[in-house]
């Protein structure tokens, strides 16, 4: 059996519990459910296709149950926990961008072959890198040539050591399941660094010094060694160490940022969620169909809508699905006094983007940056700005794998250059839900909550019509806080300093209704 084939198998007792129900049905979807009659047992497996296809319908599932007697993961038959159900799915949702990106999607920087051939491996640093404005190593800190101790007056390095935290690393994410993963590929690094190092005669290393206070006196001693450094004319640092040598900038190194927010997450909005899919996952995971129909994909799409209607959401998930770097931008965060920042801070989107490709821009309220100019106004800061924009968007083909989207609830008062073919030249509307789309959002907002028997979900989900998605979140978590007031009394429940039983604590449908009449009193 190939490494990457696995078996997850989640299993649960018959429970007395509201969702008992519920979680039947959605277990009955999948042809590997089973029930056991003599000991009461249901059982759903996923093999490692079906694993990452559906894993948020798993996570569905499991929140539900986790809480039930004679509730456990396996995998491959071996009891595992939800964290390492977690780190099995990054890890091949990781594999399957090597689809698309090739060998250099395994390593944290696509110039210099970063770290342990695993872009997982980040619990120590095979180069350094640079601080960031708090003046912190990125990552954890720890550096190759951080873990030895002296000998002889020279740098042992311990590279049992170094291994053995690897290792540990990746069995805890379980990277032996990943196809491309090999941990003696470690080895092979390992050996290629330095067994020691002398600092009084190394021209790339010197000896580290701290101060120990032990509440008398200061004492400097030295605690290891470290990489020498030199100024250079341009404000940057040159730092050379095993035969690397390159150099950084005076500004945090970059990192890849993927929203953990999926379509799963998301209720009522299918229709849209379809077409999103088609206009940006789709020529990313098949770019030769596109090749085939000579055509250039769409660079942009504009999502417009009332407030609180599930735009930016959209934009996250698609990033997951597509496991894309996503930059969200709020437009006035941009734009600077000083003449030629703000197009400066412009172009470092872009240039950030192309760095950790693929990536989504996300312009939330772009229509706060880039409205309509006219002949007398194209010497205005933000004409400028947008006159940038437009030049970024149209060169964006030379960026890589880049979408760029933007959501306003004002769609009349942008730029018409900038929503013409070739720039957002997709144009979705993103409206208040429909009653099946209330229902939906409701069912998911309420989803693991302790709800009374006596809900009648649908029912209520009817009286949430009009009302915008981040509404109904509203109610849903307004409903629960209402339960919590009708039940305790808050002094008390503050000064109380054991745990308060929350064993007969029920969310009722006064509740919710409660909630529903304070949002709508407000609004009205």
């Amino acid at each position: 059996m190939d490494k990457s084939d696995f078996l997850v198998t989640l299993r649960f007792s018959k429970s007395s519990s509201q969702n008992y129900p519920k979680v039947i049905r959605m277990c009955k979807k999948f042809d590997t459910y089973t029930f056991t009659e003599s000991s009461k047992t249901n059982s759903i497996e996923f093999d490692s296709t079906q694993f990452v296809e559906h894993y948020q319908i798993f996570q569905i599932i499991y929140e539900m149950i986790q809480n039930w007697k004679g509730t456990e993961i396996l995998i491959n038959g071996n009891t595992a926990s939800s964290d390492q159900i977690r780190n099995l799915k990054n890890t091949m949702s990781c594999a399957s961008g090597m689809n698309y990106l090739g060998a250099k999607y395994c390593y944290i920087d696509q110039d210099i072959k970063e770290g342990w051939q695993c872009r997982h491996l980040v619990s120590i640093n095979r180069y350094h890198h640079p601080t960031n404005s708090w003046g912190y190593r990125q990552y954890n800190g720890r550096i190759w040539y951080d873990f030895g101790s002296f000998s002889n007056e020279k740098w042992q390095i311990d590279k049992e050591k170094i291994k053995e935290i690897l290792v540990d690393e990746a069995g805890s994410k379980l990277l032996s399941f990943c196809p491309y993963f090999d941990v003696d590929n470690i080895d092979i690094i390992l050996s290629k660094l330095p067994n020691e190092i002398d600092p009084n005669t190394d021209e790339q290393f010197e000896l580290k010094r701290q101060e120990i206070d032990d509440g008398y006196t200061i004492e400097e001693k030295i605690t290891g060694i470290q990489p020498k450094k030199e100024e250079v004319d341009n404000g940057s640092q040159q730092i050379s160490f095993g035969r690397i040598s390159f150099e950084t900038e005076l500004r945090e190194k970059r990192k890849r940022d993927i929203p953990e927010v999926s379509f799963e997450d998301i209720g009522g909005l299918d229709e849209i969620i379809g077409t999103i899919r088609e206009v940006i996952e789709l020529p990313l995971k098949q770019p030769n169909l596109f090749e085939y129909m000579k055509i250039i994909p769409h660079k942009g799409i504009l999502l417009y809508g009332p407030p609180g209607c599930g735009k930016t959401m959209i934009a996250k998930a698609i990033a997951n699905e597509i496991n894309a770097h996503f930059i969200g931008v709020k437009g006035p965060e941009l734009l600077n006094k000083y003449h030629g920042q703000s197009e400066k801070n412009l172009r470092m989107i872009f240039e950030e983007a192309q760095e950790l490709e693929p990536a989504i821009i996300f312009f939330d309220e772009i229509d706060s940056i880039a409205q309509q100019r006219s002949g007398e106004e194209n010497l205005r800061l933000d004409s400028r700005f947008v006159n940038q924009l437009l030049s970024l968007m149209d060169g964006l083909e030379n960026y890589g794998n880049i979408r760029v989207l933007g959501s306003t609830n004002r769609p009349e008062l942008l730029d018409q250059a900038l929503v013409r073919p070739g720039r957002f030249d997709y144009h979705i509307e993103v409206k208040k839900p429909t009653k099946k789309g209330c229902f939906d959002i409701f069912s998911k907002c309420i989803s693991g909550m302790p709800l009374s028997p006596n809900i009648h979900i649908e029912e209520l989900s009817n009286q949430l019509l009009g009302l915008t998605g981040a509404d109904i979140a509203f109610v849903a978590r307004e409903g629960a806080y209402n339960c919590i007031r009708r039940s305790f009394d808050l002094n008390s429940a503050l000064l109380q300093i054991e745990e308060i039983d929350t064993t007969n604590l029920m969310i009722d449908e006064e509740d919710f209704y409660k909630a529903l009449s304070r949002i709508t009193n407000a609004r009205y």
